[in-house]
């Protein structure tokens, strides 16, 4: 899924700037008379408030990619399913970087990257208010907004975030967003399916070198074709 041509920049969430009452810094409503989804920056303060309101009971989920204290949007998705009623789950949102967690490309202000769908599906299929920690203070989106709306204030969170400094735990992981790391990484895998496919081809009892050929010169081109555009072109200059 792609949302490009600068659509995120082109239409505007209008977020609402939070008028409900938050427990300080981290943006937890001290009453919840709906469901919510608390999207927040991957701080050391902020995972030991997510622990202690686990803890307390006062959160069905908190959403993220380190096992120790959060789980996966689907084992969250799941618990949501098998309980019916008002919820409140923390999403670590700027720890949700891998092609799975994250498949929708958007391209905000000529900056290419990969967001998740985590909070769009709790905004849209389970009904959940977003209320987002941004340098603009606390916004929040009410339940079924528009999804590029979810996807610009998911931006802004992230751009937000990158003002922590060397607080945001998982600045690095960011990369993985950026298009020309995820072909670096399909590469890899490729490479690898090529590989493990051509020896259990030439071990199999009924091996047919002509056959084996041809599915290895296919997989050859296919790997050609994931080039980057520049590599393309210095391998021709090379080659010339």
């Amino acid at each position: 899924m792609s949302i490009s041509h600068d659509g995120l920049s082109e239409i505007e969430p209008n977020p609402e700037h939070s008028c409900m009452h938050t427990d300080g810094i981290f943006p937890f409503p001290t009453r919840i008379s709906s469901s919510t989804a608390i999207i927040v920056a991957t701080t050391r303060l902020n995972i030991n408030r997510a622990i202690e309101l686990s803890i307390r009971g006062m959160v069905t989920s908190i959403i993220g990619k380190d096992p120790t204290y959060s789980e996966a949007p689907s084992d969250a998705f799941q618990k949501l399913d098998n309980s019916p009623g008002t919820h409140a789950v923390i999403v670590f949102s700027d720890q949700l970087t891998s092609c799975l967690d994250a498949p929708v490309l958007t391209s905000q202000r000529g900056q290419q990257r990969f967001l998740s769908l985590a909070e769009s599906i709790l905004n849209s299929t389970y009904g959940f208010r977003l209320v987002v920690s941004t340098h603009e203070g606390t916004l929040m989106l009410p339940p079924c907004s528009p999804l590029l709306s979810v996807l610009r204030i998911i931006s802004n969170h992230l751009d937000s975030n990158a003002m922590l400094g060397g607080d945001w735990l998982v600045q690095e992981l960011q990369t993985e967003r950026q298009p020309s790391t995820r072909l670096i990484e399909n590469r890899v895998r490729q490479r690898v399916f090529h590989s493990a496919l051509m020896h259990m081809y030439w071990t199999h009892p009924d091996f047919d070198p002509k056959q084996f050929n041809r599915i290895h010169g296919q997989l050859k081109s296919l790997y050609r074709a994931s080039r980057p555009a520049k590599e393309f072109e210095d391998a021709r200059h090379e080659s010339m």
